[in-house]
Parts: C-alpha cells; sequence; structure tokens
C-alpha cells in the first residue's frame, strides 16, 4: 500500500469500466470531488461518477483496467492493493485465445453474418432495435451521427409497422441497461 493513499478495492468490473470502493473516504464529500477532477481530466478517461454516500467511483476508460489503477496511484487519488492489480493483468491476458482476443473473433463473426443478411435483403431490425441501436451509439462510440441514423432508421420502421423486437431482445436490452448504469446483478 502507498502511503498516505486510500486504499481501494474493484467493486465491479467490465472492459473500459471500473468501479472501485473507497471505503475509508466514505461520506468524504470534497475527497471525491477532487478525485473526480483529477480522473476526469486525464486522456484516456471517458467520463467519472462519484459517490461520496456509497464510497464509490466509477470510470469509463479507454485502455486498461491496470493502466487506471496505475494512473490513480500516480495522481494520488487512490491505491488498490498490488493482488487487484495483478489480477487484473491476468485478466488482461486470460481472454485470449491463440493469440486472438475473443471479442475481435465476435465482431468479424457478427460483421460477416451481417454481410451474409444483407446478401439475403435483410437489411432492417424494428424500430426498437434502430433506437436501441441509437443509443449505444450516442453512449458507447461517443458518435452522434451514427446515432441519428439509427434513430431516423427506427423512425421508419416504425412508420412502416416493424415496431417492437421479440421479448428476449427487450429483455437483454433492459439488462444491459441496467448494467450499464452500474446496477449489480440479482445472481451473487
Amino acid at each position: 500500500m502507498v502511503e498516505g493513499l486510500p486504499r481501494a478495492q474493484v467493486a465491479h468490473r467490465i472492459p473500459h469500466r471500473l468501479r472501485v470502493h473507497i471505503s475509508s473516504r466514505q461520506g468524504d464529500r470534497a475527497y471525491f470531488q477532487r478525485a473526480s477532477e483529477r480522473l476526469g481530466g486525464q486522456p484516456f478517461v471517458r467520463s467519472v461518477r462519484v459517490s461520496p454516500r456509497t464510497g464509490s467511483i466509477i470510470i469509463e476508460h479507454d485502455g486498461h483496467a491496470q493502466d487506471l489503477a496505475r494512473l490513480a496511484r500516480e495522481l494520488g487519488v487512490f491505491d488498490l492493493p498490488e493482488a487487484a492489480v495483478g489480477h487484473l493483468l491476468a485478466e488482461r491476458f486470460a481472454g485470449r485465445i491463440v493469440g486472438i482476443e475473443p471479442t475481435s473473433a465476435v465482431s468479424a463473426g457478427l460483421a460477416g453474418l451481417g454481410v451474409y443478411q444483407a446478401l439475403r435483403g435483410n437489411l432492417l431490425g424494428s424500430g426498437v432495435e434502430h433506437l436501441w441501436h441509437a443509443y449505444g451509439a450516442a453512449r458507447n462510440l461517443g458518435s452522434f451521427r451514427i446515432a441519428a441514423v439509427m434513430a431516423l432508421l427506427g423512425a421508419y420502421q416504425m412508420a412502416r409497422g416493424r415496431v417492437l423486437n421479440p421479448a428476449t431482445s427487450l429483455f437483454f436490452y433492459a439488462l444491459v441497461v441496467r448494467a450499464m448504469n452500474g446496477h449489480t446483478s440479482t445472481h451473487r
């Protein structure tokens, strides 16, 4: 542990999003304001949300969680225990399959299926699906152009009567929004 820095623990982590809990500073509004200002001004940090009431910081970032932990230590914000940082490093490489990250293989597979569907003439989804993609483009990609195109496609499909997705898709969207807003799963 670094002298003088509050000890943090990883409360939740998904790629490009880290939530840490700093119990020793719970309720300390000034600390969390400083933490938000210091972390929020960094180039690879997209957003910082703090909650003095719960003692947590949610950081959306580009890069890897261990880089963010190192940055927080250098900025004098918090210190993650070495075991937690080591665990994050191990996870960085554990998800690779023969040097290929599963997310890039999934991305390529989905793009291939998209081409296949386009060739079959299946270009558009339902109105709600396009609105979901508009939301994702704005929130996750930061692309308001793509969001606008998706919203227009959603309005077009709704005007044609193609409004709703199947129930499973709508339930899945609800779970994703819940996870993106920092709520934990009911399965513990």
